[in-house]
């Protein structure tokens, strides 16, 4: 329930969240969200609405790159987590690219 009680404190009730199949997610709509799911023992996209978790897949792994490179401290304490997160997501929105340190 520590998942739920998360997404509740920061998404906007309403919101339509994308999510593979798994049981932690399953109460997403009692909560007041649509939650829209694909099952990935049976595809990457959901035939019947196009769903997918392709996109934050690649994202996901393109922020995890950004930060083991270190660029500028380290990437690996929760404390600095968030940081090198919000600096990933302006270096992408900017689209510039950073390669090694």
């Amino acid at each position: 329930h520590t998942l739920t009680r998360l997404i509740k404190k920061y998404v906007l009730l309403g919101t339509v969240i994308l999510t593979y199949k798994w049981k932690g997610y399953g109460s997403l709509s009692q909560h007041g969200f649509t939650h829209l799911v694909v099952n990935h023992r049976r595809g990457f996209v959901d035939p019947l609405t196009g769903v997918h978790t392709n996109t934050c897949d690649g994202m996901w792994f393109h922020a995890k790159e950004h930060m083991q490179l270190g660029i500028g401290r380290s990437r690996f304490d929760s404390s600095t987590m968030a940081i090198a997160l919000c600096e990933f997501m302006w270096v992408k929105n900017q689209n510039l690219t950073r390669t090694g340190p």
